[in-house]
């Protein structure tokens, strides 16, 4: 981390900052001459402040782009540190003095200051010694010794004796001893007795050898050979070495007291122990020795040797300063001295920079630093040492330094802190030599990052009243700059300049004064600086760009440059930007299709697919004055335009606009398209607009306008909707209405939809359990909607109307059962069908009436003519009549149906009585035999000619239905065939246990075609047949198809004549097909379900599938008893119910009872069968 630095110097390197630039094209002083004016005159003298064209006109200048800096640094810290050695030699006399001086040269200071001295004595003894205090220290049977400490200060000293206080107890002696002797400190600060250094040489005492006398102050001396003792701690041990076991004999060591000699004195019962607050009587004499006889005093104290009043407490402690020194001691002393004295100072160089753009942490900074080594003598001092230390930040390159000596190489040295030199390669004889050193060094860019607010400006814009310019600033530029020294590591100090430099690298100043009729105030800089930080490393500037004033500021690349640094760290980025004249862009369109009418303030419009956009740009200049209008015109800029329905382009100018068309071709809904106005460093802009495209839509009935259905028919009608404005695709459409004679329908209730690909297939309701249309025409009107689609812009829905033709349903009468001759007097039943021809069906509920060629008391209708599921019944009484024939005449009629009137439906012959004899006698007997029980039971007569004739009819239904039932079964394929071309375009197989080999069918149709083969009939659309192979095959043919039928066994007539109707049927749906067909089985494949069905329906085809009951027939079924709610229910109930399964299952149900029910249910809707078309149908090719 760099030093702490001082705020100070920043200033000063923002107003020496020097600007170093690549390739200068232009006098900057010259236009910043013309920026601080804003005379028009220094432009041009021929251009009035109104002629602005004249001013555009100008040669823009080159962009020099500014990428490097250079500037000084806050000075580099050196210290110079010098060592020397002060020899010299001083005499100290007791109460005199002698003195020495410590003068540094320059403006060196002192930094460590050593004494290195010796003291040699004058005086031959020193003296230890303790103060008697008369308290006894006794030595006794278990205290065995005793021990006072004492040290040796110098190096060596002999030890001439020691005085001490002992003496006898009270009891005397006794036969104990005591000896004396010289020991060392042992570990833990006792004596160490295992090792003696000297015996006291006069003992050991006892009572032979007495004590010698002491008493206070007066102590007695004892003699130790005079031992050489090195420094250290001794103690004098006095040890009873003989014990008579009476502690009332022996020794004394006479003591003192107090807390001074704590510590001093021990004694010893097993184990050394402190004697607590205790000191025993002892004074030594010993002599100073060099261990050979030199007197050398190593602890000043001993002497009280004093520097300037303060103690000197050891031989090489620090001295407090220069100056004078006086030294004093209590003993005369000579002093040798041979100190050490330290001198530092601090020592500037001056430091430039060069920076460059670079990354963070590149070391892109170099650096050149210079200071002189400043020349002087020694003397009188010795033996110098002089080192100068460098101290660069810590991230600073050390690597390369390149060191210079008066422009010469020389010796230095690499340190953590920096660089040292060491000087004394500068030393002539005792004088340093005065040089100049220069060295050079690089540093990381500290600069981390920045974030610009945008890399595009646009300078500030002019409006006018008429009269005066009014200028208003532009864009803002901002950004936040960070500022770290390391990685993660933010700078804490620091100042930051934020300088935008036009294109030719100079620095637009403040604008102070404005020409005529311009009103402008300046309040934004161009450079900036900023000493406060928004966080730790982080600066937040900003300024916003001035208009110009008659190209005073000009557009085109300026450049951003951040310089920051603390003096000694610096970080530099600069970059590019660029700056726009400012502009007003008009868009204007054209609101209709070719409508001439133009908005400027709309965004949003509608078109038709296939018609095209008109719109016109206005693209005006307001960066320099101008006095009239809303700007000056750009006539030579891009206006684009960009569709998403991929359509571009550009406009061209027409006075005064730019124009430009865009044609449509695009999907319905919802699109845009945008328009761009851009130039060479102009302001951009855009819109997008909002367009829906419309389509184009109609409908097209695939048959034709005119539909024709037989009364109780439901008319089917296909249409596609198509997209007229898209090669006529066909759609969907989203919502539908139809309307019968203008009246809306209702679907469910009066029509259904069915969706067949993009085919809709409308099926009215128009029968008997629908609208129930009477015979006649009427109008059916389609429409239909869809989201973005139009017929015209003033028409949203498409609707076509087509012709439907309700057809009377052609009729006729079948017998059923009737008498061919009947006797006078007798009744006979005729039974008969109403039947629709059209769809084989028995007609119910029609209105009859019966008459007969009789008088009315011949013949007479017996009760009420009654009808039983369209089969109808009257009875006729014979009387008397004359005539031998009665013929019965029939009027019958149904809404929608073919009437027939008074057409004959029976002769019966009349048998008369017997003539000549009139009636035999036995006959009048049998009838008197009989005539009582006819009169007795007349009822049972009634009830059986009633059941007979239910019978009869029964079984002829169960003879037709079951008829029926037979043939369905033989049934195995149908193929419809384009009778031209002989290809199949219908396909239907029926699961029969019996498989047609394909290879069959394509021989049956290729004989049929190659051969001639022709199906004869009476009639265009009756029944033919051909035996092929060991199949029966009939065929219908109608219109430009033909119907195969392949059975097992021979037709039942009723399915025949169902065939003719699917051929008919087949012919009229598809009659758009021609005799040149082009093989497109694409129709054919859209109506497979509607086909499959109307087959099922016709011929009866149901009987292979299950049933499921309708939903909409509950209200009938709820009046169901018998047999017919049995079979509901068992149907309703089950899964998958067929014919088959029904007789299976139901052993109950006779198959003569359930089958004709059955066929009722089909036929009244009861019942639907459930099949899958596509399962069992196809289309090929």
């Amino acid at each position: 981390m760099v030093q702490e630095k001082s705020r100070s110097y920043l200033l000063l390197i923002i107003l020496f900052l020097n600007l170093v630039s690549i390739g200068l094209n232009a006098d900057i002083q010259g236009i910043q001459d013309v920026n601080q004016s804003y005379n028009p005159s220094n432009i041009d003298d021929k251009i009035s402040i109104f002629d602005t064209q004249k001013i555009h006109q100008l040669v823009k200048l080159n962009y020099d782009p500014v990428i490097d800096l250079a500037g000084f640094g806050e000075n580099i810290n050196i210290t110079d540190e010098l060592s020397v050695y002060h020899y010299d030699t001083l005499t100290v006399p007791v109460g005199g003095n002698d003195s020495f001086s410590i003068n540094p040269m320059l403006d060196y200071s002192g930094k460590d200051l050593t004494y290195n001295i010796t003291i040699h004595s004058t005086e031959k003894t020193t003296n230890y010694e303790t103060v008697e205090n008369k308290d006894d220290e006794d030595l006794t049977t278990t205290i065995t010794m005793l021990a006072q400490k004492f040290t040796i200060d110098s190096d060596y000293a002999i030890f001439h004796h020691a005085r001490m206080f002992f003496k006898r107890k009270a009891g005397g002696y006794g036969t104990d001893e005591m000896k004396l002797y010289i020991v060392k400190e042992g570990v833990g600060g006792s004596p160490n007795i295992s090792v003696t250094y000297a015996n006291e040489v006069n003992g050991p005492y006892n009572l032979g050898n007495p004590l010698p006398a002491s008493s206070s102050g007066n102590f007695a001396y004892y003699e130790f050979g005079d031992p050489v003792l090195e420094s250290g701690t001794y103690f004098i041990v006095a040890e009873k070495t003989a014990d008579d076991g009476d502690d009332f004999t022996g020794f004394i060591w006479r003591s003192q007291q107090g807390s001074a000699y704590a510590g001093d004195a021990y004694y010893y019962d097993g184990s050394w122990n402190v004697n607590g607050a205790r000191g025993l009587t002892l004074i030594i004499q010993t002599q100073v020795s060099d261990e050979f006889g030199n007197d050398v005093i190593p602890d000043p104290t001993d002497i009280s040797l004093q520097d300037n009043g303060q103690p000197i407490t050891s031989l090489t402690q620090s001295i407090s300063s220069t100056g004078t020194h006086t030294l004093t001691a209590d003993e005369t002393v000579d002093i040798t001295l041979n100190n050490s004295y330290v001198f530092d100072r601090a020592v500037s160089a001056a430091t430039t920079f060069q920076a460059s753009n670079s990354s963070h942490l590149d070391y892109s900074i170099s650096w050149d630093m210079n200071f002189i080594t400043s020349g002087f003598s020694i003397l009188p001092y010795s033996n110098p040492s002089r080192f100068q230390q460098i101290f660069l930040p810590s991230n600073w390159n050390k690597a390369t330094p390149n060191f210079l000596r008066n422009g010469s190489s020389f010796t230095y040295l690499e340190e953590t802190y920096g660089f040292s030199i060491n000087l004394n390669q500068f030393l002539s004889a005792n004088t340093y030599l005065n040089y100049v050193i220069t060295f050079e060094c690089t540093s990381p860019n500290y600069l981390h990052s920045n974030s610009l607010n945008a890399v595009e400006f646009n300078l500030g814009y002019w409006e006018t009243d008429g009269i005066n310019a009014t200028g208003y600033e532009g864009s803002l530029i901002s950004s936040n700059v960070f500022v770290r020294e390391e990685m993660g590591v933010n700078a804490q100090d620091g100042q930051l300049n934020f300088t935008i430099y036009t294109p030719n690298g100079g620095i637009n100043p403040l604008k102070i004064s404005n020409p005529p009729n311009i009103i402008y105030s300046d309040t934004s800089e161009y450079s900036i600086l900023d000493t406060i930080q928004e966080s730790p490393g982080r600066y937040a500037v900003s300024t916003m760009f001035d208009p110009s004033i008659y190209e005073s500021d000009k557009e085109g690349y300026w450049t951003v440059a951040y310089f920051w640094t603390n003096g000694t760290e610096v970080g530099f980025s600069s970059q590019q930007i660029t700056v726009n004249k400012p502009t007003i862009t008009k868009f204007i369109l054209e609101t209709t299709h070719d409508g001439g009418d133009w908005n400027d303030s709309i965004t949003q419009i509608s078109r038709i697919n296939g018609d095209n956009i008109r719109f016109r740009v206005e693209y005006l200049n307001i960066s320099d004055p101008f006095f009239s209008g809303e700007g000056n015109p750009i006539t030579a800029a891009n206006i684009t335009f960009d569709s998403d329905w991929g359509v571009v382009g550009s406009a061209s100018y027409i006075d005064p606009y730019y124009q430009g068309i865009i044609s449509i071709n695009a999907a319905e809904g919802n699109h845009s398209f945008s328009v761009d106005s851009s130039g060479t460093f102009l302001e951009s802009d855009s819109l997008v607009f909002e367009v829906t495209v419309f389509h184009t839509f109609d409908i097209n009935p695939i048959s034709g306008s005119i539909f024709n259905a037989y009364y109780t028919d439901d008319d089917v009608i296909q249409f596609q909707v198509l997209d007229t404005s898209n090669a006529s695709v066909q759609i969907l459409p989203d919502n539908m209405n139809f309307y019968l004679d203008e009246a809306l329908l209702t679907e469910v209730q009066d029509y259904s939809i069915n969706i067949l690909g993009t085919t809709i297939e409308l099926t009215i309701y128009s029968g008997s359990l629908g609208l129930n249309l009477a015979v006649g025409s009427y109008d059916i009107r389609i429409s239909v909607q869809k989201q973005d689609f139009f017929v015209s812009y003033s028409q949203a829905n498409a609707s076509t109307t087509v012709d439907l033709n309700i057809l009377e349903i052609t009729t006729n009468v079948e017998i059923v059962s009737s008498d061919n001759e009947i006797y006078h007097g007798n009744e006979t039943t005729i039974t008969f069908y109403y039947v629709d021809t059209i769809h084989s069906e028995n007609i119910m509920g029609a209105n009859f009436d019966i008459s007969f060629d009789l008088d009315p008391e011949d013949a007479e209708i017996i009760g009420t003519p009654t009808e039983t599921m369209g089969l109808y019944s009257v009875t006729i009484r014979i009387n008397a009549p004359d005539e031998l024939s009665i013929n019965i005449f029939l009027t019958i009629n149904k809404p929608g149906y073919e009437a027939k009137t008074s057409i004959t439906i029976k002769s019966i012959s009349i048998i008369p009585p017997i003539e000549d004899g009139g009636i035999p006698f036995f006959i009048f007997i049998i009838i008197g035999i009989f005539s009582a029980a006819a009169i007795i039971t007349p009822t049972v007569v009634v009830v059986r000619r009633k059941l007979t004739k239910d019978k009869r009819a029964e079984k002829a239904l169960f003879a037709r239905i079951y008829g029926l039932y037979e043939s369905v079964l033989s049934i195995t394929k149908l193929i419809i065939v384009h009778k031209a071309t002989g290809l199949p375009v219908y396909e239907m197989d029926l699961g029969s246990e019996i498989t047609l080999d394909p290879s069959l069918i394509t021989g049956f149709l290729t004989a049929i075609s190659s051969m001639g083969i022709e199906l004869r009939g009476d009639r265009a659309g009756s029944v033919k047949r051909l035996q092929y192979k060991n199949f029966l095959v009939t065929g219908s043919e109608a219109g430009q198809f033909t119907l195969y039928t392949f059975s097992e066994t021979d037709l039942n007539q009723e399915i025949e004549d169902k065939l003719t109707v699917i051929s008919e049927w087949f012919a009229k749906m598809f009659s758009n097909i021609t005799e040149d067909w082009d093989g497109s089985t694409e129709v054919f494949r859209i109506n497979l379900q509607g086909i499959t069905e109307k087959i099922m329906k016709e011929i009866h085809l149901w009987i292979f599938y299950p049933f499921t009951v309708s939903p909409y027939k509950q209200a009938e079924i709820e009046e169901f008893t018998g047999l017919r709610k049995r079979l509901v229910e068992y149907i309703t109930n089950g899964d998958n119910v067929t014919i088959s399964r029904i007789f299976d299952e139901l052993d109950d149900v006779r198959i003569e009872r359930g089958l004709p029910i059955i066929f009722e249910l089909i036929e009244t809707g009861i019942l639907t069968p459930v099949f899958d078309a596509y399962k069992i149908a196809t289309v090929r090719f």
